[in-house]
């Protein structure tokens, strides 16, 4: 699955900005701390101080990624290591490269604040800034406390990838998107509140947040409701969220879902038992992820008894 391959690179992050954080405290100071990230250049503006970065200015920030961005990959893998590319590379390549240039200019390659990112304390998004950039915050590892403006729109995709001690975070009114993996490997958040404005969840945006024990949702909102702290289609048909942290062994999936999102259980090491209904119809791909310790118990003869089967999981007839 594309977002648990992606969290596995978590590592090479956190190897790099342990890199980052051995540089010379002069090399640092030399640098430039502030700059330009909007999607139209100077429309957003960034500063870095006392480990504070400030993001200001009226617009969409720009996305950010380290590697190159490939959305045609057979594996659907979004990132491209350079390493494998340099294996295929050939002179007709740089000629691609060159007619390729202009489509490419629209991804920058790691954020301005790259350098900085582990020594990133806090940060405020003023109010104006309608968007978070993709790989935005990518690993700002010390990162733990964020203010966002009502007025935001969106969180890209891998926005807060890998901010470990990140715990606790309020997302404004007016937000209606967050990307894949947008919060994915925060380990330390462990209650999320989602507005009545937000329509779309990304793939993975809370994956491998191994103390989120609770989600909510306001009752305005439209697509998605909570249930027990769990994440729910508006009209209850769908789970499309277990909290990675909840251990509510056994956990009985309501009778009236008929389908269970892709990862809705990944990574919850600690579940133990979930109890599956008779009328579920359908299981999305890698539902039940690295659960090491959990038995499915569902009724004899069931589609679910049939995925068991099909995926070699542990289950019981009830």
């Amino acid at each position: 699955m594309k977002s648990i391959r992606r969290l596995q690179r978590c590592l090479c992050w956190m190897l790099l900005a342990a890199l980052l954080l051995s540089f010379p405290a002069e090399a640092l100071a030399a640098s430039s701390k502030s700059g330009k990230c909007g999607k139209n250049g100077s429309n957003l503006t960034w500063k870095f101080k006392d480990g504070v970065l400030t993001i200001s200015g009226k617009g969409e920030m720009a996305d950010y990624f380290v590697g190159r961005f490939d959305g045609e990959d057979e594996e659907d893998e979004d990132w491209v290591d350079e390493e494998d590319e340099d294996d295929d590379w050939d002179e007709e390549d740089e000629d691609d490269d060159r007619d390729e240039e202009d489509e490419e200019d629209e991804f920058s390659y790691g954020s301005p604040w790259f350098l900085y990112c582990g020594y990133i304390k806090e940060i405020r998004i003023k109010s104006g800034v309608t968007s978070i950039g993709s790989s935005a915050f990518t690993d700002c590892e010390n990162l733990k406390r964020v203010s966002l403006p009502e007025g935001l729109k969106s969180i890209g995709e891998g926005a807060f990838y890998c901010c470990s001690r990140l715990k606790s975070l309020k997302l404004p009114e007016g937000l209606k998107s967050i990307g894949d993996l947008a919060f994915a490997g925060c380990w330390k958040l462990s209650e999320i509140d989602l507005p009545g404005s937000l329509t779309g969840i990304g793939d993975g945006a809370f994956l491998a947040c191994d103390n989120l024990t609770e989600i909510r949702v306001s009752s305005r909102n439209p697509v998605f409701r909570a249930i027990d702290g769990v994440l729910f289609s508006k009209d209850g048909t769908q789970l499309i969220l277990y909290p990675p942290g909840l251990d509510a062994s056994p956990y009985t999936v309501p009778e009236g879902v008929t389908s269970i999102g892709e990862a809705a259980f990944a990574e919850c090491e600690n579940l133990k038992r979930v109890i599956l209904p008779e009328g579920l119809k359908s299981i999305g791909e890698d539902a039940f992820a690295d659960c090491e310790k959990l038995t499915l118990t569902v009724p004899a003869g069931s589609f679910a008894e049939e995925y068991c089967i099909a995926n070699g999981l542990n289950y019981t007839l009830g």
